[in-house]
């Protein structure tokens, strides 16, 4: 997911992470570069933690990253 860095700060990012939350079956992981912290900060505070650290061999552009998960959660009732 990216959002276009005019439009950060709107709301658009939690939204598409709410839908994608809301569909996709847990757990969820997801990546992003290590010096992008802006999304670091976004992904943790809507719960994902990271897990693994790479030195970007294994991606395109070859750029360190994170790769963080969101654990699947517990509806108590």
């Amino acid at each position: 997911m990216t959002v276009a860095p005019a439009l950060v700060g709107r709301g658009i990012g939690t939204l598409l992470l709410a839908h994608a939350m809301g569909t996709l079956p847990q757990p969820i992981r997801l990546r992003t570069f290590q010096a992008n912290l802006g999304a670091q900060r976004f992904y943790e505070r809507h719960g994902f933690a990271a897990i693994e650290l790479t030195d970007g061999h294994a991606n395109e552009e070859r750029c360190p990253d994170v790769l963080y998960e969101l654990a699947q959660r517990c509806d108590r009732g």
